[in-house]
């Protein structure tokens, strides 16, 4: 009796604590896959942890309202009509096979 409350209380993961579950883990997984999924869950707590500790980000506080840059604007409006000027303007070169 006593055997088999030990292997259920061994097999089932303590959830209490980051210790308790990284000594599950070693218990219970390979030797190959226990120092990975060890690390897995530290990152895991880890993360967490830092959450906790550091608020959420807020959005920046804006005190002017943004402004087009009008002398882009009307640069490219300048470029893209001199560019269409310059396309219809352009001599059609075409051969006798038309």
């Amino acid at each position: 009796m006593m055997n088999t409350q030990t292997t259920l209380q061994r097999e089932s993961a303590p959830t209490h604590n980051s210790i308790g579950v990284l000594v599950w883990i070693a218990q219970t997984l390979s030797a190959r896959t226990a120092p990975i999924a060890a690390f897995a869950v530290f990152c895991v707590f880890q993360a967490a942890t830092f959450a906790q500790e550091n608020p959420p980000p807020r959005p920046p506080k804006v005190t002017e309202a943004p402004t087009a840059p009008k002398v882009m604007m009307y640069l490219v409006v300048v470029l893209l009509v001199a560019g269409v000027v310059f396309a219809s303007t352009m001599k059609v070169k075409r051969g006798h096979q038309d």
